[in-house]
């Protein structure tokens, strides 16, 4: 099938490359001449594990090009694919500008017989309004785009592509769903039809949810520690509850990246637009918003006044594999870090001087252990998994002050104390449990 894709970041150049990897002659379009010219070299402008080989692997192939004109863009596709970016803005509603100018750029080489599908996170209502954009710009036509929203995970996205939990289609004609049935006829996958405005909502629906379990178990590690109660061996308890499951269920510094807040800003408008008022998901992202500053209270409340004080950080991007810095913890965290007029010294294995645009105070290290020489205090902000593997007895010897806080809650706290820190976790109090398997005899 052939297939053309407008837009080259993130679910973009996924989606193009995992259905070249399927057998569809893909085209992509972008009007970043920089963008289209390193993807044409097999340089991916982002980190995402496995991307770049997928990407030089269909680029051989000749199962995918990529342009930077509308008119050479659709020719005989059957299939086209909005993929652009829909960015916060602010606490109000997605930016949906990018996607209508990308509709205004495609109307004069699109045919009404074309499938266009929308894999854009907007408000509800978006792919429907698409349609009445698209006849507006050619008086006389019927257009019906495909809602298709995209579930896939920073750090894991070439994994997800292929093996999604889910596919969801909102449709309203025949043939649509029959070329997108045929354009994921190689996925293994349950398929949920309905219509648009639906689809959109299990969008947000999904991430909604998942952010809510994460600010529920961040609400339950702060009461943990009121209680001298270890949040990590509640969660484990909760997670063996098939009911409940145990992912995201791991106490930390809050959610971070372009999903969960903007979403989470966008459902709760759209609702008090209609005239609902979400209380449940304000909260959750009260109780995100406070996370930040909760572990920086424990800081402070073992090296007291900042002021002065050289504060390591490790980890950036706002989860592990990944080198996305949209809404992460660690800018927060440094923001106020440096209103308090900390010294800030920070590493992540992938995060360079992107971080220094946003926070221009702080010192990119070459490694762990120059991040923490000489620092009063250490603040664990990414769970990268390298960081277990760290010379803990190194980096204890290399700091002021042993202080630790693990805003993570990735390391063993016992294994830390005996190597001299003062280790702080989110909600982290009591000693490890200990774990039996009964058997019949």
């Amino acid at each position: 099938m052939k297939v053309a894709i407008v837009g080259t970041g993130y679910v973009g150049l996924t989606t193009a490359c995992t259905l070249a990897e399927l057998g569809h002659a893909v085209t992509c379009l972008d009007i970043d001449e920089q963008k289209i010219n390193m993807l044409k070299q097999s340089q991916v402008p982002f980190h995402e594990p496995g991307l770049d080989e997928l990407l030089k692997s269909n680029l051989e192939a000749q199962r995918l090009r990529f342009l930077t004109s509308a008119r050479e863009l659709t020719g005989d596709a059957e299939i086209v694919i909005v993929c652009v970016g829909t960015p916060a803005s602010g606490t109000g509603p997605a930016d949906i500008s990018q996607l209508k100018h990308s509709v205004e750029l495609l109307a004069p080489y699109l045919q009404p017989q074309q499938t266009i599908i929308n894999k854009c996170t907007a408000p509800i209502g978006t792919t429907d309004l698409m349609g009445e954009w698209l006849k507006s710009l050619q008086p006389g036509t019927e257009w019906h785009p495909v809602s298709n929203p995209e579930f896939l995970r920073e750090g894991s996205a070439v994994h997800d592509s292929f093996h999604p939990e889910r596919i969801v289609l909102g449709v309203r004609r025949k043939v649509d769903l029959e070329r997108a049935l045929d354009l994921y006829r190689d996925i293994d996958a349950p398929v949920l039809v309905t219509d648009p405005p639906t689809a959109e909502m299990i969008k947000y629906a999904s991430n909604a949810f998942l952010a809510t379990k994460i600010s529920f178990i961040n609400e339950i590690a702060n009461i943990c520690e009121h209680f001298g109660v270890d949040v990590t061996t509640v969660a484990e308890g909760m997670g063996m509850d098939t009911r409940i499951g145990n992912q995201f269920l791991q106490a930390g510094v809050g959610y971070g990246g372009s999903c969960f807040p903007k979403d989470l800003a966008t459902l709760i408008s759209v609702a008090q637009e209609k005239g609902y008022t979400p209380r449940l998901l304000q909260s959750v992202v009260e109780v995100n918003t406070d996370q930040g500053v909760t572990v920086l209270r424990k800081l402070e409340k073992e090296l007291g006044d900042l002021s002065g004080k050289t504060i390591a950080l490790l980890g950036l991007s706002f989860k592990p594999h990944t080198d996305d810095l949209r809404n992460a913890p660690s800018v927060i965290v440094s923001q106020l870090l440096v209103e308090r007029k900390a010294y800030l010294r920070a590493y992540d294995p992938v995060v360079s001087t992107a971080f220094t645009h946003l926070c221009p105070q702080v010192y990119l290290a070459t490694d762990a252990y120059d991040a923490t020489q000489g620092a009063d205090g250490l603040i664990i902000l990414t769970d990268w998994p390298q960081f277990k593997l760290l010379n803990w007895a190194r980096i204890r010897s290399l700091m002021k002050n042993p202080v630790l806080i693990d805003g993570r809650n990735m390391l063993n706290k016992r294994v830390m104390e005996q190597l001299g820190f003062t280790y702080r976790g989110v909600g982290r109090i009591a000693p490890e449990p200990r774990r039996y398997k009964l058997r019949i005899l």
